[in-house]
């Protein structure tokens, strides 16, 4: 059982370097469950390499990340499994309703199609898109779009969330 003094994340001189220019240099933080951490900073200072360094996303980097207690840099992919993203820019499906998309991103993540429906239903009338939840993405504005994304963050439950710019 996890307890609040848990560190579910933790960098350690965490450097990355793009040809010659040094991205990150040298950064350390620790984050504790239930901790919530805003990451800002301005355009170009690695703050989305930083974020997709911890999900696994991007190698290359030298110092150590552990997510859920593991260095990410051992190849067990599990601690992904706990986790819950929305990128910067992302592709939706918007030739589907949000009830298909996010029947099937609930699939992937390993959920029953009525389990995924049933949380995604939920959660789209808590965000005020219960009236849409059957009609096509492509209709949406941006911010419904968005709200869609952070829905298809949450239906498995994550443990740990990054939003990269939502």
């Amino acid at each position: 059982m996890e307890t609040a003094e848990e560190i579910v994340l933790s960098l350690k001189d965490l450097r990355m370097s793009y040809a010659e220019k040094e991205i990150l240099k040298g950064i350390n933080l620790d984050v504790y469950q239930g901790q919530i951490i805003g990451y800002i900073g301005p355009n170009g200072a690695g703050k989305s390499t930083t974020v997709k360094i911890m999900l696994g996303l991007v190698e290359g980097y030298s110092g150590t990340v552990q997510v859920f207690g593991r260095d990410i840099s051992d190849g067990d992919v599990e601690y992904k499994r706990r986790i819950g993203y929305v990128p910067e820019v992302a592709e939706i499906y918007d030739n589907l309703t949000a009830r298909e998309y996010l029947t099937f991103i609930g699939e992937i993540y390993g959920l029953s199609s009525e389990q995924a429906e049933h949380k995604a239903a939920k959660l789209m009338s808590k965000l005020g898109l219960g009236e849409v939840y059957d009609t096509r993405i492509a209709s949406y504005s941006k911010g419904m779009k968005q709200k869609v994304l952070i829905i298809s963050s949450l239906l498995h439950n994550p443990d740990l969330l990054f939003f990269d710019e939502p």
